[in-house]
């Protein structure tokens, strides 16, 4: 006996059950994208916030362990394209220099702590140090801040990369800031007019091959503190003590002492003064060798962004977004605290 066995047609989707479908589908994943960017943010200003703050107790340890005589520092570097580091260092001696009318004049020389890693900030966020009026002067920062700014505070960015590697006088582009600890007890540092020479010597392979770099050559001393001591022990009649450690050594990087620093995104801050970030420096630098500001900067809207106030461009009077954290170090425990949580 034969039996048939009726089987249901298939029954398929309607067009109006599916774009009810892809409704949903939209407006579930505009809900969850903001939602989900938005604590991938907080999650990297969070990080951000903590490796910061981990930079300033390395560099407070340097000093403690350092000994008498030798102050330890953390200070932030920045290559173009790169991320933002923080790099602790220590105190070695001190050079006599020249400043900017050929004058001499002595400078702290600080090395590298061999054994602590420089920390590095998530992609895109950076730190800026504060220097109080008339703190700038012809040789530091004097590319990206005019004489005719320099009697406001400003908000220093590291301009430590955007320099020719391979010039052997091309360091006088190269400075930044750093916060200073004193030897032993570990304290921050009250600012001091004796401004650092940071070493943080050139990858350029050229530049190895000059007189009188070739000569002393870093990349074969068996440390950055052996090789600052054998240049230091020429007469101090000997030229080359500049050359190699002086301002303008594409070697060393001028610092000056700050009390305050700002962790922000560089996006955001592009944002708010309505430009577009260099596509080589991810930043509002245009040049990846001269640091040249973008041409419609402004620093005072840049100052007034970092620090919570409305940029020329906002309606007067509208609350501005803050989303710079701005810092104070603690004088005795060294510490990073916000100034307006």
């Amino acid at each position: 006996m034969n039996r048939t066995t009726r089987t249901s047609p298939a029954r398929a989707f309607t067009l109006i059950e599916l774009l009810v479908v892809v409704s949903l589908l939209s407006i579930l994943l505009a809900i969850a994208i903001p939602a989900f960017s938005g604590l991938i943010k907080s999650n990297e200003r969070a990080m951000a916030d903590s490796k910061l703050k981990l930079a300033a107790t390395l560099g407070r340890d340097a000093a403690v362990r350092a000994g008498r005589g030798r102050d330890g520092a953390v200070a932030f570097f920045f290559t173009p394209g790169g991320r933002l580091r923080a790099v602790p260092f220590v105190k070695v001696g001190v050079i006599e220099d020249e400043d900017d009318t050929g004058s001499p004049i002595e400078r702290d020389i600080f090395v590298q702590v061999d054994k602590f890693e420089s920390i590095e900030l998530p992609r895109g966020w950076s730190v800026r140090g504060y220097a109080p009026p008339n703190t700038i002067d012809a040789q530091w920062y004097d590319r990206t801040v005019l004489p005719g700014e320099r009697d406001e505070g400003n908000w220093v960015f590291p301009e430590t990369g955007f320099y020719d590697p391979s010039d052997t006088n091309d360091g006088g582009d190269r400075q930044t800031f750093f916060i200073r600890f004193d030897a032993g007890d570990g304290t921050a540092s009250v600012p001091k007019s004796r401004d650092a020479l940071l070493l943080d010597p050139s990858t350029s392979r050229k530049l190895r091959e000059r007189t009188p770099f070739s000569t002393f050559n870093i990349d074969r001393a068996a440390s950055h503190l052996a090789y600052v001591r054998s240049i230091l022990e020429l007469p101090p009649s000997d030229s080359r003590r500049r050359e190699l450690l002086g301002d303008e050594s594409p070697d060393t990087v001028l610092a000056r002492q700050v009390t305050q620093l700002a962790l922000y995104n560089e996006s955001e801050l592009a944002g708010a003064l309505r430009v577009r970030l260099d596509r080589n420096t991810a930043t509002i630098y245009q040049s990846d060798e001269d640091p040249k500001l973008v041409a419609t900067v402004s620093l005072g809207d840049l100052v007034n962004w970092i620090e919570g106030r409305n940029v020329a461009s906002d309606a007067p009077g509208k609350p501005a977004d803050k989303a710079a954290r701005v810092y104070f170090v603690e004088r005795y425990s060294g510490s990073l605290r916000e100034m307006f949580p």
